[in-house]
């Protein structure tokens, strides 16, 4: 019951507005017995372990500013991979470090902000998000980023692979499968569109499953699709 209840306590505090203090990211150990949390206090965003016996948060890493995002584990559970940037218009960059938060280094530089780090099945790899336009679409529209894509490269940062070509209007966090070979997200657009689509993507880039919706509309073909969100599948090989 603890546990349940801290769930829901962290949970409450991630749902509220993008610019409010809390919790924005949980991710389970692999043995369940603690979360990692990235808790935002309006300036920063850190790190915390919180095992679910006491429910008391710690930081993981030793950052003094900046924005770390939400780790990823390795399928050993020993190491985690997240991106940091540490502010003042630096980079975001990728890191891996063990699980307790020691040994943290980046990868290397690649010149540009990279998010999202998931560590491939055979921890070889790691995979990431990059976007290649920040600007808006609307003049009504906040400035954000835009024209998402994922890669992958090896640990330490060099030969990097595009895996996707679709230049995403916006991304969410990705899931990869226990084998490593499928990439799951979810993307919602705009850009005066109301056709929403629902894809699995084969590696090959043949289109296996698609799925189409429109405003006003209802499902035009086979799928299921939850308010303006799409539902993408990608083969990572």
């Amino acid at each position: 019951m603890a546990a349940l209840v801290l769930l829901f306590a962290l949970r409450a505090s991630a749902s509220s507005s993008q610019q409010e203090e809390g919790y924005r990211g949980l991710t389970f150990s692999l043995d369940g017995t603690y979360l990692l949390a990235v808790h935002f206090d309006g300036t920063s965003s850190f790190i915390f372990k919180v095992p679910l016996d006491t429910g008391k948060a710690t930081r993981l890493t030793g950052a003094k500013e900046g924005f770390e995002g939400v780790p990823s584990f390795s399928a050993d559970g020993r190491q985690i991979a997240y991106s940091f940037s540490p502010g003042h218009g630096a980079n975001s960059r990728l890191f891996i470090a063990n699980a307790d938060g020691s040994d943290a280094h980046a990868l290397a530089n690649s010149g540009t902000n990279d998010f999202g780090a998931l560590l491939s099945s055979d921890n070889k790899s790691v995979i990431f998000k990059r976007y290649g336009y920040y600007g808006k679409y609307s003049p009504i529209a906040r400035p954000a980023q835009h024209e998402w894509n994922f890669y992958a490269a090896d640990l330490d940062g060099n030969n990097v692979r595009q895996l996707t070509n679709e230049s995403f209007y916006m991304v969410s966090p990705a899931s990869l499968s226990l084998d490593g070979k499928t990439l799951a997200f979810v993307d919602s657009f705009e850009k005066n569109r109301a056709l929403l689509r629902q894809r699995i993507v084969k590696s090959q880039g043949r289109i296996a499953a698609y799925a189409e919706w429109k405003k006003g509309r209802g499902l035009q073909r086979g799928g299921l699709l939850a308010g303006r969100e799409e539902y993408f599948f990608h083969r990572c090989i």
